[in-house]
């Protein structure tokens, strides 16, 4: 695990180092040790998340709060968004405004004809590990992800997707069809219409032009690209990963109980429904879900 001990208030960052795991650990951990104290004194700096309990485990240290003035650890880590179909970066605005400081967000919009292409091409245009967060579309292609490489997931953050496979295939060859022949506009409305609440004007008019300017055919593409999703009950069920569960209740399209079976199935997974908000939570509830995912990023251990 990489980790950093930032500066509070000041905004730079005093120290960059990588947890050492071979036998001169004891050496390094004193010299990491030494490094921090000596700047925490300086800059007197707020307490850690969990990973700086084990460093001072680690340092020799009972707990976090033995240290001097204590510091604080930043994840740099990456976490990718993805959006729900057919949205794009703005469905994650405030996320990655407001995580900004605790990983290093991104936001990946894929539309290959197959769940399985755009996992691969995820994976292949990134290094190393990441914490994925998808909704909807965006979800079942985290999934997907997960599946393929879960060596390489350090945590997921899903909203209101469906693990399983579509439920109504003909209704959703349906809608590629329908688009392809120039009814875009009927579609986005009907798509609105059993999404976002219908109190919910603002989140409906934001979703409303992210279809629009995606367009119909990545619409059509990541539409289509639903029928043959996999089954990743089973992806879910041996997944160990922190996992951050984020719900609409008001959401027709995937129900609550889809995500009441996905926590069940990952015991250790966080559960967080939203009375009122439909399919979007980001986008409907956007503080509320970036100050869940910060309590939970900063209260789990990314392994």
């Amino acid at each position: 695990m990489r980790v950093q001990a930032v500066q509070m208030g000041h905004g730079s960052t005093f120290c960059d180092d990588i947890l050492p795991l071979d036998r001169k650990m004891n050496d390094r951990l004193r010299q990491i040790r030494r490094s921090v104290e000596s700047r925490v004194q300086k800059f007197g700096v707020r307490p850690s998340a969990p990973i700086g309990r084990k460093l001072a485990a680690l340092c020799g240290r009972p707990s976090y709060t033995a240290l001097p003035a204590t510091f604080y650890i930043q994840m740099s880590l990456p976490i990718i968004f993805l959006p729900a179909m057919p949205c794009d970066g703005r469905m994650y605005a405030d996320q990655v405004e407001g995580l900004k400081d605790l990983a290093s967000p991104s936001v990946q919009v894929l539309a290959h004809a197959t769940f399985a292409e755009s996992a691969d091409r995820l994976l292949n245009s990134t290094t190393g590990t990441f914490i994925l967060a998808g909704t909807a579309y965006g979800g079942c292609l985290a999934m997907e992800v997960l599946a393929r490489a879960p060596d390489r997931v350090r945590g997921l953050w899903l909203m209101n997707c469906q693990p399983g496979v579509h439920p109504n295939p003909c209704a959703a060859r349906k809608i590629g069809v329908r688009i392809r022949r120039g009814e875009h506009e009927n579609v986005i409305d009907e798509f609105a219409d059993n999404a976002i609440p219908a109190d919910d004007i603002a989140s409906r008019e934001a979703f409303v032009q992210m279809a629009r300017d995606s367009g119909a055919a990545l619409f059509a593409r990541q539409s289509d690209a639903t029928l043959g999703r996999s089954d990743h009950w089973s992806t879910l069920s041996a997944s160990k990963v922190p996992t951050l569960l984020i719900w609409g209740e008001a959401d027709h399209l995937v129900p609550l109980d889809v995500g009441a079976r996905i926590a069940r199935v990952i015991p250790h997974a966080r559960f967080e429904p939203l009375r009122g908000c439909g399919h979007f939570p980001t986008l409907e509830r956007p503080a509320l879900c970036t100050k869940i995912a910060r309590d939970w990023m900063t209260c789990s251990e990314f392994p």
